[in-house]
């Protein structure tokens, strides 16, 4: 991994504020919290609050994008161009560039649950 997407997702997953072009982490509190986010050339890619997390290319589906929302991502989770893989080994679609939250597709585990 690049050092400039280590230092981002060091900061992201420490709620740091972070600035280094064209990276940077913002950290906004609110009334429910603190929210994060990592963001690219001004881009919000990753945003995590309340326990959850959420990514979304923004339409900008290039290596560099996916590089920096992979370095912010948990163990098991990764993008490639216009796909979220879950550690399940489940995909999701991401070429829509809105957010997507980082949850197994519901179908699975009603699914998992029934049948084992």
């Amino acid at each position: 991994m690049q050092i400039n997407n280590k230092q981002l997702a060091r900061h992201f997953n420490a709620g740091a504020p972070y600035s280094r072009k064209p990276r940077s982490v913002w950290v906004e509190t609110t009334s429910e919290g603190l929210i994060v986010y990592a963001k690219l050339y001004k881009t919000d890619i990753v945003k995590r609050a309340k326990g959850q997390m959420w990514i979304k290319t923004a339409g900008w589906n290039t290596q560099t994008t996916m590089k920096a929302i992979n370095a912010c991502l948990p163990t098991g989770w990764s993008v490639s161009r216009s796909t979220l893989h879950t550690p399940r080994g489940n995909t999701i679609d991401i070429s829509h560039g809105n957010w997507v939250a980082l949850e197994e597709p519901e179908w699975y585990e009603k699914y998992v649950k029934n049948v084992y």
